[in-house]
């Protein structure tokens, strides 16, 4: 089965201005995600999935003191953006799945792109989603619900191998300058190496391509992380024991959605 990453998009098209970091092209991405959905069709993707930071939404409109009258047309930028994202997605006939990040709303993702369900079946693979948030620090954290569909999906006796979506970093750990990386990553590396279920997880949030790493069921090793240097890549996850995807950008990769 191919699967196709896209994360962190950032987009700003309704959004006035630009996001905080020239890295973040919010102003061409509906451009670059075009072209990134494109090249998944044409390499023949069974599955969409995008990590985190769809629409890069301003941080005023988080501040605890909201400007009724000034955040009001903003808000109705930031749902027109999701709208704009999911119309993109529905456009492109290849099942898909998205998940939050921080520089997300994670009130108008659900609202606009769907909330569930948080366990999706797409061909032969269990596609597992967590709608994790920061903690006091921005550090990441897995508690609540997201650890209660962790800990099961991991005792899930039935036979499809699991995929599991998240924003946030499991492995390595990445927290020079932000905390990019749960507080109990080291945790979830192990418990998801051990569970003999999960094949591969998929992450975003870092500047660079997001987080990925291949868990073999019938083997069990130790976690392989991968970096890439773009913001979109196709993998066959029936080949767990290939080279990380990110070491062979595809052409969508080339023109990367940042």
């Amino acid at each position: 089965m191919r699967i196709a990453h896209i994360t962190d998009i950032h987009l700003r098209s309704h959004i006035s201005g630009h996001p905080a970091l020239p890295v973040r092209r919010g102003r061409t991405a509906p451009e670059l995600l075009a072209a990134a959905l494109d090249d998944a069709r044409r390499r023949g993707a069974d599955a969409i999935v995008i990590t985190g930071d769809l629409v890069d939404v301003p941080g005023y409109l988080f501040d605890p003191e909201p400007d009724a009258a000034r955040d009001t047309r903003a808000w109705q930028r930031v749902r027109a953006d999701h709208r704009l994202v999911r119309r993109m997605l529905d456009d492109c006939g290849i099942a898909w799945i998205a998940v939050p990040g921080n520089h997300d709303s994670y009130r108008v993702h659900a609202e606009e792109l769907g909330s569930g369900p948080f366990v999706r079946d797409v061909g032969e693979l269990r596609f597992v989603s967590f709608w994790d948030r920061e903690s006091t620090g921005n550090v990441p954290r897995r508690t609540l619900t997201e650890r209660e569909r962790f800990d099961s999906s991991l005792l899930d006796p039935g036979p499809r191998p699991q995929v599991h979506l998240q924003h946030f970093v499991i492995t390595p750990r990445l927290d020079e300058g932000y905390p990019h990386t749960y507080a109990e990553g080291e945790e979830l590396q192990r418990r998801l190496s051990d569970s003999g279920r999960v094949v591969l997880f998929l992450s975003g949030h870092r500047a660079i391509l997001g987080r990925h790493a291949r868990l073999p069921c019938r083997r069990r090793p130790r976690p392989r992380g991968g970096r890439g240097d773009r913001r979109s890549r196709t993998s066959d996850a029936e080949q767990p024991d290939v080279s990380p995807p990110a070491q062979r950008p595809c052409a969508a990769s080339r023109r990367g959605v940042r």
